[in-house]
Formats: structure tokens, sequence, C-alpha cells
């Protein structure tokens, strides 16, 4: 399912379409770019990397967060949906030519001020466009002498602040899943709890192994060197034990990691590099003893 919605994410955010040949079997179909806006629903936040998530605005509703009274109404009265729809299409299909034009100014405009905010760069745009379309059709229900002035005003307001709201909401829910974050997270809990442990590179023979617990790697005075595929191997079983789905194989998790400078690497910029313990030669994760603060890596059971 996650492979599904990081694709469906993934095409769609970029405008991507889908290739396909023709009978022959040697000419591309022509593509068709996915146009409108996409909405969808789901059970859970989705557990996928912030570069996928932010695609897409997420809305998280809690009980009580919909007007049941409201909504009542609004499907007992839905025809007049459609027939609001038609006549706001009608009323901007003359003005598109000249709204793409002066609308990209107000458009760049906005993308600054949510960058200023240090949201990511997907959010930043998505952000000021649902913004911009929701504009318009208060534009529209002023001409139409709908609502007044200063109730358009009020409704913009409550948008641009909801948006925004939801926007830095869902960047804290990112910083939170993203894979850098769970593989601190579970580190810190394995090592709390005895399942994994690690030695002194330096010596590792004088220190005694820890019964009921795995060994994933050594440190010295400046770094820790997890093995990688041991404790790659334990993080994924930690979260399948709680029905959590671990998406990315261990090549990506290293790969976020180093984008996010917690792995040191050579010049030749590999998320691993070789160290020499106890006369073998080893390809690690080095990841800098400051990034990890706190591990509790001196608790030995003979």
């Amino acid at each position: 399912m996650i492979a599904v919605a990081e694709s469906i994410f993934g095409m769609y955010g970029d405008r991507t379409a889908r290739s396909r040949m023709k009978t022959d079997g040697t000419t591309l179909r022509h593509g068709f770019i996915a146009r409108g806006l996409c909405i969808a629903t789901g059970e859970s936040f989705p557990n996928m990397s912030e570069s996928r998530t932010a695609r897409a605005v997420i809305l998280e509703l809690n009980r009580g967060d919909v007007n049941l009274a409201s909504l009542s109404f609004i499907q007992d009265n839905q025809d007049k949906l459609s027939y609001c729809m038609k006549h706001y299409i009608k009323w901007l299909i003359p003005k598109l030519d000249n709204l793409e034009k002066t609308l990209k100014n107000k458009f760049v405009e906005l993308r600054d001020d949510c960058i200023k905010l240090d949201l990511h760069g997907r959010l930043a745009e998505n952000v000021p466009l649902l913004y911009i379309g929701f504009s318009l059709f208060v534009k529209y229900a002023l001409e139409k002498n709908v609502i007044d002035i200063e109730t358009g005003n009020i409704l913009k307001n409550e948008c641009w602040t909801a948006l925004i709201g939801l926007a830095r909401k869902q960047k804290i829910r990112n910083q939170d899943a993203s894979p850098t974050a769970m593989f601190i997270a579970t580190i810190h809990e394995m090592f709390s709890i005895g399942e994994v442990y690690i030695k002194s590179s330096i010596n590792p023979n004088g220190m005694p192994d820890k019964l009921n617990s795995t060994l994933i790697g050594y440190y010295d005075d400046t770094y820790y060197y997890f093995l990688p595929g041991e404790t790659y191997s334990k993080i994924r079983k930690y979260y399948e034990r709680q029905g959590i789905a671990f998406s990315l194989n261990k090549v990506a998790l290293w790969k976020y990691m180093k984008q996010e400078g917690y792995l040191y690497t050579t010049e030749k910029d590999r998320p691993t590099v070789e160290r020499t313990i106890n006369l073998n030669r080893l390809k690690v994760i080095a990841i800098p003893k400051e990034k990890l603060p706190d591990l509790p890596i001196n608790t030995y059971i003979p």
C-alpha cells in the first residue's frame, strides 16, 4: 500500500504521464498528464518521506471537526453545488488567459512568504495554489452579490490562516515521521531496553558480549560505527512487531540520513566507510557522536 501511495503522490505531484507502448511495440503512446485537484482519503498519516508527503496538503479530521448540521444541509441541496460550479466555470473561462499572467506574480509573492516560514518547497507551492483557487471563488461570489467585500476578506483570511496552520502541522509530523527521526528514536529505544549493544572499536575483545542482545556496531571517541545490514534488520523487525511498515530499504535509509548530514562520508560520497576493527576490514555506517547524544552504550551484562 505504501508503494502504491508513493507512486500516486510522486506521479500526480510531479504531473508525470503514464507511458504506454503502441501495439507495434516500438512506439510510445501520447502521455496524458494528470490535471485538476486530486482529493484522496486514508486511515492514517502516510508513512513516507517528506519529499513525497509534501506534494499534498494533508488534513487530519477528528471527531467534532465537521459541522454535521451544515453537512446535512449541503447533502440535502447537493444539486445546487453542481449548478454553482457550472456557472463558476463559465465565469472563469473567458478570464483564464489574463489570470495566468496576473496570478503568477501573486503566486510567487505567496510562495516566498511560505518559504520564509521554513516550509518544504513543495508545501510552499501547494499552499499558495489552494489559496489562489479559493480567492478566485470568493471573487466570483462577490461579483454575483452573494457576499460583500468584508465577508470576502474574512473568508480569505480564514483560508490563508487555516492552510498555513495545516502546513506547519504537517511539517512537524513529517519531521517526526522522517526516516532519520525514526532511525534515531528506534536506536535509542532498542539500546534502552537492551535489545542491541555496541563495543569499543579499540578493544572489542576486552568487553563481554551481552546475553539476549545483538551486537550492531562499535564506537570510538568520535563516531559510532553501525554494521549496516544488522542495524537495518533490527530496525525493520522492531517496527514489524508494532504492526508498522518501515517503507524504506537499506540503501534509501542511508541516503536520507546522508542528505541530512548524519553520516560521515569519504570523498567518494558513499554512505558506508571502511574501518579496521579487531583485525577485520568492515563496511560501517559512521555517525558522529553528537548526532546521537545520550546513547546508553556502557551497559554490558556478562
